[in-house]
C-alpha cells in the first residue's frame, strides 16, 4: 500500500454544500488531499477546464448522491469524465433517490450510507468510509496477525492509515493480543490530534478570512467533533462555530445582492446589506462590496471580542479607584492597576492617585475627629452643668445656703430672708446653668458640622482627582480600542 493518502475529487450538488464541507473536513484533517469545487456558479470554459483537470489528477472519485445530485448537469459532466478516464468509483448517498440510466456503472458498487443525520451514525459512517478509501490491494479481511503487523509498520511513514487499520482490527477482534492495538490506537490518536486540530484551526481561520463560511463552520465542526484533548482548542471551536454557522446561511442572500448590484440596481443592495450586517453582523465582505454602495465594513468578531476585553479591563481599574483608599499606599495602588494594564505610565496620573489617596486620608482623619467628644473646657462644662447638676446647684441654693446663714447667724426668725435668697440664687444659678449648657451644646454642634464639612469637601476632593484619572485612563483606552484591527 501506498504510504500516501490518495487525492480525492468530490461530486456533489451545490444543494448539499453543508454535507460535502463537513465531510472535506474530516477528509483533509486525515491527510487526504481533496478536490472541491466552490465556484461552480462561475461557469465558463476555463471552469470546465479546472475541473477536467482536477479529475485527472485524482486518485478517488467520491460522488455524493441525491435528488438534486442525479438531476444536476454539473454531477454528470464530472461523472463521465472520471469514467472515461477510468477512475476508481466510490458512490456516497447523502440522500436516498433513484439511479438514472445514465449513473448505471455505479449501480452496483458498493455503496457508502450518510442517510442517518444523527451525528454518532455520521461518525460510524466515516469510519467505514475511511475504510473503503483505503488502498483496494490492501485486503482489510486477511489475518488479523497480518492486519495489526501492517499498522505497526505503517505508523511512522503513514500514521492515518495506521489509525484507520487498528481501528478495523478492534472491530473485527477487540480482545486481540490482550487489548494492546486499543492503547496503540489511544496513543496514536493523541499524537494525530495534534495536527489534525492545528490544520482545522488553521483551516477555519483561512476560511474565515476568505468568507467561505460553510468550509470555516464544517472544520470547526471536525474539530469539536475530535474531543475536548485540548481545552483551549475545544472552547475556541465552540466560541467562532456559532458565528460561523450564523454567517454561512447568509452566503445566498449575499449572492442576491452581488446580483443586484451586477443589475445596477445599488439602491436594493444597499439596503439588502445592510440589513444581512443586522442579522449577521460579523459577516465579512468577500466580495468587497462594500465600498462600491458607499458603506463601511462593521467591525470583526475579534475586534469586538478584544475590544470588549479591554474596556472591561478599564472598568476594573476605575474600580480599584472607587472607595476609600486612606488605608492604601501610591505602589500597592499602582501594582494593583498594572494587573489590568492600566498601571499609566504617565505623571498626572501618577499625581492624581497620590492626590486621591491624600484626600481620603483627610476625610477619614476629620470624620474620626468628628465623633470623638471635645477635649476642650466646654466638655468639662457639659458635665457640671447637666440637667442632674443644675437640679443639685437648686436644691443647693433652696436648702443648704440657708441652713448655713442660720447656723452662723443663730437668728431662727431671719430665716425667710436666707432662704429667700437661697431660692433665688438657685434660681439664677439654674437659668444660668440652662444657658450655658445650649452655649456649649451648640458650639460643640458647630464644630463637629466644621469638621463633617471638612471631610465632606475632602471626599469631593478626592472625587474630582480621581475623575481626572479617569478622564486618562479612558483616552488610553480608547486608543487601544481604535489600534484593535477591525
Amino acid at each position: 500500500m501506498a504510504d500516501e493518502q490518495p487525492d480525492i475529487f468530490i461530486s456533489y450538488s451545490r444543494a448539499n454544500s453543508e454535507f460535502v464541507d463537513r465531510l472535506d473536513a474530516d477528509l483533509r484533517a486525515r491527510g487526504f488531499n481533496v478536490w472541491v469545487d466552490r465556484h461552480r456558479l462561475e461557469g465558463g470554459q476555463l471552469w470546465a477546464q479546472e475541473i477536467d483537470t482536477g479529475i485527472a489528477r485524482c486518485d478517488l472519485f467520491l460522488l455524493v448522491l441525491s435528488p438534486t445530485a442525479v438531476e444536476s448537469p454539473y454531477v454528470r459532466h464530472e461523472f463521465e469524465e472520471a469514467e472515461r478516464l477510468g477512475k476508481r468509483l466510490l458512490p456516497v448517498v447523502f440522500k436516498n433517490c433513484v439511479i438514472p440510466a445514465w449513473l448505471a456503472s455505479a449501480d452496483g458498487t458498493h455503496r457508502q450510507d450518510f442517510t442517518d443525520t444523527d451525528p454518532n451514525a455520521y461518525l460510524l459512517n466515516l469510519k467505514r468510509l475511511l475504510f473503503a478509501i483505503e488502498d483496494p490491494t490492501l485486503n482489510l479481511s486477511a489475518p488479523t496477525d497480518q492486519l495489526y503487523n501492517q499498522a505497526l509498520r505503517l505508523r511512522t511513514t503513514n500514521s492515518e492509515s495506521a489509525a484507520i487499520i487498528l481501528q478495523h482490527l478492534i472491530d473485527r477482534e477487540p480482545a486481540y493480543f490482550g487489548g494492546q492495538p486499543q492503547r496503540d490506537l489511544a496513543a496514536l490518536e493523541e499524537q494525530l490530534y495534534t495536527t489534525r486540530a492545528a490544520w482545522l484551526r488553521a483551516r477555519a481561520q483561512q476560511a474565515r478570512q476568505e468568507g467561505q463560511y460553510g468550509v470555516e463552520a464544517a472544520s470547526l465542526g471536525v474539530l469539536i467533533a475530535l474531543g475536548n484533548h485540548d481545552s483551549d482548542m475545544y472552547n475556541w471551536a465552540q466560541e467562532y462555530l456559532p458565528i460561523a454557522q450564523q454567517n454561512r446561511t447568509m452566503l445566498g442572500p449575499y449572492g442576491v445582492i452581488q446580483d443586484r448590484i451586477a443589475d445596477g440596481d445599488t439602491t436594493t443592495a444597499r439596503a439588502l446589506l445592510e440589513n444581512l450586517w443586522n442579522q449577521a453582523p460579523y459577516f465579512r465582505d468577500p466580495a468587497n462590496l462594500a465600498p462600491t454602495l458607499g458603506l463601511t465594513l462593521p467591525p470583526t468578531y475579534d475586534h469586538d471580542k478584544a475590544a470588549a476585553a479591554e474596556r472591561k479591563r478599564f472598568e476594573k481599574a476605575c474600580a480599584l479607584l472607587q472607595g476609600d483608599l486612606s488605608s492604601k499606599w501610591l505602589n500597592d495602588v499602582r501594582a494593583n492597576l498594572g494587573q489590568q494594564n492600566y498601571d499609566l505610565d504617565d505623571p498626572a496620573a501618577s499625581a492624581a492617585i497620590g492626590q486621591m489617596i491624600k484626600a481620603w486620608r483627610k476625610n477619614r482623619r476629620l470624620l474620626a475627629k468628628s465623633e470623638q467628644p471635645g477635649k476642650d473646657h466646654t466638655y468639662s462644662v457639659e458635665v457640671i452643668v447637666s440637667p442632674e447638676g443644675c437640679i443639685f446647684w437648686f436644691l443647693f441654693g433652696l436648702l443648704a445656703l440657708p441652713g448655713v446663714w442660720l447656723l452662723i447667724s443663730g437668728q431662727g426668725t431671719r430665716a425667710v430672708v436666707p432662704c429667700a435668697l437661697g431660692l433665688i440664687l438657685g434660681l439664677v444659678i439654674e437659668v444660668s446653668g440652662f444657658n450655658y449648657i445650649r452655649t456649649a451644646e451648640s458650639h460643640v454642634r458647630k464644630r463637629r458640622e466644621r469638621l463633617q464639612q471638612k471631610a465632606i469637601d475632602a471626599r469631593g476632593s478626592a472625587e474630582q482627582h480621581y475623575e481626572r484619572w479617569r478622564q486618562l485612563a479612558e483616552r488610553i483606552c480608547q486608543q487601544r480600542i481604535n489600534a484593535i484591527e477591525r
